[in-house]
């Protein structure tokens, strides 16, 4: 079982972290955000943590772990109904 879970506040408060952590990942890899969550959407957890301290974000992603499960590609749309 296959799970994917992304960590996505909005892309300026990505920059601000980063900034503030003396790294420009925020810059390096801003212009990958529209266009993940355009072509992912509906794929597994998207969180959005801007507001939640480390902890909790764990506690969310753990409460919303079955969000995070991607479909077995192995198995027909209609066999999971």
């Amino acid at each position: 079982r296959l799970h994917l879970a992304v960590l996505a506040p909005p892309a300026e408060v990505a920059r601000q972290r980063a900034a503030a952590r003396g790294d420009d990942a925020g810059e390096r890899f801003a212009h990958l955000d529209a266009g993940m969550r355009e072509e992912l959407a509906g794929f597994g957890l998207w969180l959005d943590n801007a507001t939640l301290t480390p902890e909790q974000t764990v506690d969310a992603m753990l409460e919303r772990q079955r969000e995070a499960l991607l479909p077995d590609p192995g198995v027909s749309q209609y066999a999971r109904r």
